[in-house]
């Protein structure tokens, strides 16, 4: 994994503000709370992020083939539930329109 590296320059941030007339020791003093700062902001991130992929479970795709197999297996098993009922309701009605048939059949004939 490459890392980033991040660099606050705070000599050339002194320089830079002499240049404009801030006196050194106010420069140098701002340059070191900003690096302090910049540090700890970037450590904070870093711990921030590290947590985050600590607390995370994440999927391999060995654990995603698996769910893909599981569902394909639950629909599977849904289609022929499904096939199932179709069939035997159609049986179902198919008997009682032939017995209500037979009966109306026998009336008639009798």
């Amino acid at each position: 994994m490459s890392r980033l590296t991040l660099h606050f320059d705070t000599l050339d941030y002194v320089e830079k503000a002499e240049k404009l007339g801030i006196p050194s020791d106010v420069a140098k003093f701002h340059a070191r709370e900003m690096e302090y700062l910049y540090t700890a902001t970037i450590d904070e991130v870093k711990k921030e992020i590290k947590n985050e992929f600590n607390n995370k479970e994440f999927a391999t795709k060995h654990d995603i083939q698996q769910a893909k197999l599981e569902l394909q297996k639950e629909i599977a098993s849904l289609r022929y539930d499904t096939l199932k009922f179709i069939i035997w309701t159609g049986c179902g009605v198919s008997t009682v329109i032939l017995g209500g048939v037979y009966s109306l059949l026998k009336t008639m004939l009798h």
